[in-house]
Order: C-alpha cells, then structure tokens, then sequence
C-alpha cells in the first residue's frame, strides 16, 4: 500500500493499519510519503513513489 500523508481524508493512518493485517495472508507493508497527498501516483514527484515500489517488489522478489 502506497500513501500520501499531506491532507489524508480518505482513510486515515489508523483504520489502515488496523484493516492491513486482516487483509490477506499476502506480504504487505505500507509506504508512506510524508507531503504527499491521495494523489501522490499522479502528483510530481511521481516517479519516487514508482520507484520505492519497484524497490519494495525487488527486495521482496514479487
């Protein structure tokens, strides 16, 4: 999961945090990036989030 933090009203910190592990059995693990809003893959500065989540898809050999 990939979130912005900067005006976060859609779902917030804590629901998310508490929904994850009940999820799936899946790996999973969250991504913050701090000044960033709910747009954050379409916002500038998109391409870190792109490449922090192909990072995390390398380490994790998805």
């Amino acid at each position: 999961m990939t979130g912005g933090t900067l005006n976060n009203c859609i779902v917030g910190q804590a629901t998310t945090f508490t929904d994850l592990p009940q999820s799936h059995a899946a790996v999973t693990d969250i991504l913050n990036f701090p000044e960033r809003a709910h747009s954050l893959t379409i916002d500038s500065g998109w391409r870190d989030v792109a490449d922090a989540s192909l990072t995390w898809l390398r380490e994790h050999e998805l």
